[in-house]
């Protein structure tokens, strides 16, 4: 059985529910990604919900204000659909695919985030895999 863990990209990038708007944009940007995990911390990474662009254009046009008028804790969903790393490949895609999520975050059995899937990878084929795990 082929596991998440194959296929995701280990380490994200994540944030705390205390960082800056305009650091969680900026980090997006570098990332070229529209998600952002976020931790307790960056040291235990527990992982807690999740900050997209999308959400944060949107309370920012609700509320009427500047992004750099809110805070993560605002824009930020807790306890989106998730993914073990020794969940099989089939099971994640089923899980991105019936929620129409672009990409997926994966968690250990502690609930520490230790990767994102991106929609991106059900195009990778079974030989490039091998080479990319190398």
């Amino acid at each position: 059985m082929d596991l998440v863990s194959e296929i995701m990209s280990a380490n994200p990038v994540c944030c705390t529910p205390v960082t800056r708007i305009e650091e969680i944009e900026r980090l997006m940007k570098e990332q070229n990604t529209e998600e952002i995990p976020i931790v307790d911390t960056l040291y235990e990474k527990n992982f807690l919900g999740i900050i997209t662009e999308k959400e944060i254009t949107k309370r920012a046009d609700e509320d009427g204000v500047k992004h750099s008028e809110l805070n993560t804790e605002q824009c930020m969903t807790l306890n989106p659909i998730t993914v073990y790393a020794e969940s099989s490949i089939d099971e994640c895609f089923r899980l991105m695919d019936s929620n129409h999520l672009t990409q997926i975050p994966v968690i250990d059995g502690g609930g520490h985030i230790c990767g994102i899937v991106e929609r991106s990878a059900k195009e990778i084929k079974p030989e490039a895999k091998a080479k990319i795990k190398n």
